[in-house]
């Protein structure tokens, strides 16, 4: 959605291939990233024998000063400062996208082509609401949250990429572009690990209700 919009601001449009490099630059900087957020869990968290509070507030004051442990106290409110924007940076990312794809949706369920401007801030509006109401009934016990957060990421994974997939061999799409037959292989491998993973931490989520 992000780079619909961004087209309709460039001329001429970019590539395929100045498309396809920025795709992969934000893929493997988010591969890294994550492998870093890894190991800041294992050196900090892991076998430190701390049991974090169900409660938001506790929770994050504890996440936090398991980074002073190792950091020092000075680094406080620098860490508490970092973990703040980020967490508002992904708020504002998440409302973005999620009121544009609500606002599509609603456009292709209602075949209506003409855009309101008054209906992505209302998306954004009732979608803030929503997220309030969902915080405020699990701020006593943030665990849960993250767990059902958890359970529906994994549940719909799979779901999700094989309609990515579908697309790419729909249609719409030119077929000069669609993926080689080993990138078709290795993203129906991935379908299938992600299946897999889903049925196994389903299986792990009932076991624990």
């Amino acid at each position: 959605m992000w780079n619909l919009e961004k087209f309709k601001t460039l001329d001429p449009r970019p590539s395929f291939k100045e498309t396809l490099n920025e795709f992969n630059f934000g893929y493997w900087i988010t591969a890294f990233l994550a492998a870093l957020f890894l190991l800041i869990g294992w050196f900090t968290l892991y076998g430190s024998g701390v049991q974090l509070s169900p409660s938001a507030v506790a929770f994050a004051d504890q996440l936090t000063r398991l980074f002073t442990v190792h950091m020092g106290d000075w680094t406080y409110p620098l860490i508490s400062f970092a973990a703040f924007a980020t967490m508002l940076s992904s708020c504002m990312s998440a409302h973005d996208a999620l009121g544009r794809v609500a606002v599509d949706i609603k456009e292709k369920i209602t075949s209506k082509t003409n855009r309101s401007k008054k209906e992505y801030p209302w998306a954004i509006i009732i979608l803030a609401v929503i997220n309030g109401v969902v915080v405020y009934a699990f701020q006593a016990n943030m665990g849960d949250l993250v767990t059902l957060a958890t359970f529906v990421s994994f549940v719909f994974a799979p779901l999700l990429g094989w309609m990515n997939l579908k697309n790419l061999f729909g249609k719409e799409f030119d077929s000069q572009f669609s993926p080689s037959k080993t990138m078709l292989f290795l993203a129906r491998l991935g379908i299938f690990f992600l299946s897999l993973f889903a049925l196994y931490y389903a299986a792990l989520f009932f076991e624990l209700l």
